[in-house]
């Protein structure tokens, strides 16, 4: 088992790959009292082209969703929500772009909880009638998220952002996709990307680590690898659909999204994990609730509430800012006049050790490590060991010569204006 120090934090992580092609990393935490056990399959939305035995397979939308949805249905009839409940533990999946997440939360019962997560997700049931009664379910919840005003706006960006269809279709597919779901495709798809060579676990927080191994081995061991996954190249162009997008709603306030479309390609050559930081750190400085661009324009009443943020999509970056406003068109110009300026060497620094000091104020949470290993897994296909160090060696320079080469009309804006 590989043993290594995660710098700065006092954590050691612990790793290893079975036979068949698992990967375990565990991370053992004092001064804690829960536990944290993620399940993740690289399978999600964009995967609805793949090639079984050489031959190109496609699939509706949603699938991916609509699989994690199904393996919470055991051919025993069990309800596997009422089991965690009954140890006190909590259970629950989600689904992105490339993986799906199984995750269980507890303080009482590790071992049992890691088994029974494990042994659930590796049990697929699917038949015509538990197929058609969550068609049902999952198309009511597509009708709710069109009702979500937030969602409405980030999925019509995406819309117009992207080309690739993966990209731009919701994680849940649309009410037509999924009607076309059948046992097969979901047994198709499992057969495929749920296996231990495309799989990962992470377990972070109080539990032992024999008693770890000894389940994973235990539940895993017999389980074969396979080496037929082949995935359909994506072809993603650099430049935005449209730029600009305004839908009536019936919206008691405007509401905006402003995003930058980035290939990471075409930034310095650096590794994916550093240039996403660096990103981070332009938005940060620019834009965050410290900064100028926020503070003069929350008193001019020019939005009543922002977030800004980074959205990674393969090779792709988007710079968001999402806003309430009834001057849209003022806050839009801020933000084009802000985004053009260059942050000075002082702020730049001041925003590292931000970044630094909210990583070391939260690795004492079992949950906030489950998230950031499972994810740096997940974006980068490993644990980032140092990324204190990381963040502490970016230097301005070399985050000069980034930010100068994004191309800022690059964009789109969406608006969902009043219905009047």
């Amino acid at each position: 088992m590989k043993k290594t120090e995660l710098n700065n934090l006092d954590l050691t992580l612990y790793e290893e790959t079975l036979d068949n092609g698992l990967r375990v990393y565990l991370l053992p935490m004092e001064n804690v009292n829960n536990y944290k056990v993620t399940y993740t399959t690289k399978y999600g939305s964009v995967d609805t082209k793949y090639y079984k035995h050489n031959k190109l397979i496609t699939n509706p939308s949603g699938v991916a969703h609509f699989l994690e949805h199904k393996m919470f249905e055991q051919e025993s009839g069990e309800d596997v929500h009422s089991h965690f409940s009954m140890n006190s533990s909590y259970v629950n999946a989600y689904t992105s772009y490339f993986n799906t997440t199984y995750l269980c939360e507890g303080n009482r019962n590790f071992k049992d909880d890691l088994e029974y997560l494990i042994s659930f997700v590796n049990a697929p049931y699917f038949t015509e009638e538990n197929i058609n009664k969550e068609q049902g379910i999952i198309a009511e919840e597509i009708k709710m998220r069109q009702d979500n005003f937030f969602i409405n706006l980030v999925e019509e960006s995406r819309r117009n952002v992207f080309s690739f269809s993966g990209y731009k279709d919701p994680v849940a597919g649309s009410i037509e996709s999924i009607s076309k779901i059948t046992p097969k495709i979901l047994y198709d798809c499992y057969n495929t990307f749920y296996v231990p060579n495309n799989m990962h676990i992470v377990i972070t927080g109080k539990f032992k680590i024999d008693d770890a191994m000894e389940i994973i081995h235990k539940k895993m061991d017999h389980i074969k690898r396979s080496e037929d996954i082949k995935r359909k190249e994506i072809d993603e162009k650099d430049k935005v659909i449209k730029n600009k997008t305004i839908i009536k709603r019936n919206v008691e306030m405007n509401k905006l999204i402003y995003t930058i479309k980035i290939n990471k390609d075409n930034l310095k050559k650096l590794p994916d994990y550093k240039l996403d930081i660096y990103l981070s750190l332009y938005l940060d400085t620019l834009l965050s609730q410290t900064e100028d661009f926020y503070l003069r324009n929350f008193e001019d009443n020019t939005f009543k509430g922002i977030n800004v943020f980074t959205d990674d999509i393969d090779n792709f970056t988007t710079l968001n800012v999402v806003a309430d406003s009834n001057k849209i068109d003022k806050l839009v110009k801020e933000i084009d006049n802000t985004l053009k300026l260059i942050p000075d060497e002082n702020t730049f620094n001041r925003k590292k050790k931000v970044f630094v000091a909210d990583i070391i104020a939260s690795s004492c949470d079992e949950y906030y490590m489950s998230g950031v290993l499972t994810s740096f897994i997940n974006k980068y296909d490993k644990p980032i060991y140092d990324i204190i160090d990381i963040i502490k060696s970016l230097n301005y320079k070399e985050f000069l010569s980034i930010i100068k080469k994004i191309d800022l009309n690059n964009k789109n804006i969406c608006i969902l204006e009043k219905n009047i």
